[in-house]
């Protein structure tokens, strides 16, 4: 809902980088600058919750300077349980408490982390020892960034603004070729040399000589029913203040969110459909048309703004959306994102208990293979493994493939654990973030909420058993036909741009060497793959509008 950069920071100005930040925060802006710290601070705001002064940040306490960005979604519950009666008057929020409970434990980020329900990256700073306590949330919805170099130790929720602080132009041959075969960078890191990505439910103090990290753990909360915690979940994201809208994708999961959602607001839904049409628009039900021009347009117009070189494709038509059919009083919207990693849904679930039933390899139940391409791809001396999956998965989780194929995964816990640690932050989240964000909009999945988790996260079951059962009540035997908001990416692929992408084959050659993969691979083999044939080209377009900055 905001964005921030904060840090100790020599020979460089942070505000020369506020257009990057400027869509996460139309609503406000404060800039401050300690000259004899060597601090600077600025703070975009999405204004949501909390109308006083200590809503605004950055926020100065005592020797400290506190600034974060996302929604605490418990923090009336915490002011009660604290006993600061004040905060719970209108117009306080979720600063405001936080403020407090960081004076009420002496400033130690750390021990405060467990108590937290919401998303949300925090920065926390001591002015006189130089230290700077970092935290992201459980899930890793919100976006943090950092640096430690050259006695810079600076922090964003925008990783191009760090690499641009401490004056490193470099992009990570690792984390370029992860993004074009797997769709993201490593975990833990950004597409930037020396700028690093904390993990969710990850917390960092960084001093001028240690860097510490640990992971917190969510305390435990009351055990209630599946449907029960999903509505206080709910309950807990409804704005009271601007109007709620949903993405309907036709499945379970967002029709359920709907269906409970609507009991407390007049709920705005839009649907996204693929090609050419007339888009039907009223003040509850929209349907907006995505067609191939208009994700070409779009696809440009991200990337120009995006820290990331590749994107989930559904970023696009989520982020087109939002910004275009859309008005001011319009700026939370639902989804039924996490609902998958929640209640183990994905089809890789099953697949591992066929391969179990039937002693079989897993990718027997994965690959849909043309011998004739393989025995291709053989002779030309190609990893066999690797580029089998890169050629030939049906999904984009390609990364999963790989492990799957190299026996990494022996159950389903542990293809879902992937999933909730690496696949759901690195893609899913970062599409929420992203299309919003840019948009100047915030995007709330009720799913993805710890009290649900700790109650409800089955390590053994396959099927989603909690919300078949809970959308069967809802809705009886009502059919539900998933359509997402996946782009037709086989049928979208154009040979105008196979020029552009051989061009952007031999600059990534060039930078990562002759021993690279794609040194390899023709325009004919990356056709075969859809997802490797967009992933190359957003890495294209996102390289023009950086390398105008002198990126290499």
């Amino acid at each position: 809902m905001c964005g921030f950069i904060s840090g100790f920071i020599k020979n460089s100005k942070i505000i020369n980088y506020e257009d990057l930040l400027a869509p996460r925060g139309p609503d406000g802006r404060n800039f401050i600058e300690y000259e004899e710290y060597g601090f600077q601070a600025l703070f975009r705001r999405l204004k949501l919750v909390g109308d006083t002064i200590g809503s605004d940040q950055p926020v100065r306490l005592a020797n400290h300077v506190l600034v974060f960005n996302g929604e605490i979604y418990n923090y009336k519950e915490l002011a009660n349980e604290y006993k600061f009666t004040g905060l719970l008057l209108p117009g306080f929020g979720d600063t405001d408490v936080l403020s407090q409970l960081l004076v009420h434990f002496k400033f130690d980020l750390f021990q405060i982390l467990p108590l937290l329900r919401g998303m949300f990256a925090i920065s926390l700073t001591n002015l006189v020892t130089h230290e700077m306590q970092l935290a992201r949330d459980y899930f890793g919805k919100k976006p943090l960034f950092y640096s430690c170099t050259n006695d810079n130790i600076v922090a964003s929720s925008n990783a191009t603004i760090v690499s641009k602080l401490i004056n490193n132009n470099n992009i990570s041959k690792p984390d370029l070729l992860n993004s074009i075969f797997w769709g993201y960078v490593r975990k833990g890191h950004s597409i930037w040399e020396n700028v690093l990505e904390v993990l969710p439910g990850e917390y960092i103090k960084i001093t001028k000589k240690t860097i510490t990290k640990n992971h917190y753990e969510i305390l435990p909360c009351i055990s209630r029913s599946f449907k029960e915690d999903l509505i206080l979940s709910i309950e807990s994201r409804v704005d009271k203040v601007y109007s709620n809208s949903i993405f309907l994708s036709d499945g379970r999961d967002s029709n359920i969110i709907n269906k409970i959602l609507s009991r407390y607001t007049n709920l705005i839904t839009y649907n996204i459909k693929f090609g050419k049409g007339q888009n039907h628009c009223n003040d509850y039900n929209n349907i907006i048309y995505y067609d191939k021009k208009i994700h070409f347009n779009t696809l440009h117009e991200l990337l120009a703004i995006s820290d990331e070189p590749v994107l989930d494709l559904a970023t696009f038509p989520l982020y087109y959306t939002m910004k275009n059919f859309t008005n001011s009083s319009q700026k939370v919207f639902f989804t039924g994102d996490g609902a998958d990693e929640l209640d183990f849904g994905y089809l890789w679930y099953k697949r591992i208990l066929l391969s179990k039933r039937f002693s079989l390899p897993i990718s027997n139940f994965n690959l849909n293979l043309n011998s004739k391409y393989i025995n291709s791809l053989l002779t030309n001396n190609f990893n066999k493994k690797v580029n089998i999956i890169r050629s030939f998965a049906p999904y984009k989780q390609l990364e999963k493939y790989n492990l799957l194929l190299q026996n990494d995964f022996k159950s389903i816990s542990d293809v879902n654990e992937f999933d909730i640690k690496t696949f759901m932050p690195q893609t899913i989240l970062k599409k929420l973030d992203r299309s919003s964000m840019f948009a100047s909009k915030e995007i709330r999945s009720p799913f993805l909420d710890e009290d649900l988790f700790i109650n409800h996260h089955q390590n053994s079951l396959y099927g989603k058993p909690n919300i078949s059962a809970l959308y069967k009540d809802l809705f009886g035997n009502r059919p539900a036909v998933k359509r997402g908001f996946d782009l037709p990416v086989r049928m979208w692929i154009d040979n105008r741009y196979d020029a552009e992408i051989g061009k952007f084959l031999k600059l990534v050659n060039d930078l990562v060497g002759s021993s690279s993969l794609l040194n390899t691979m023709s325009i004919s083999d990356i056709r075969r793959n859809p997802y490797l044939y967009w992933n190359l080209l957003q890495a294209s377009c996102w390289f023009k509008y950086n390398l105008k900055n002198g990126a290499h």
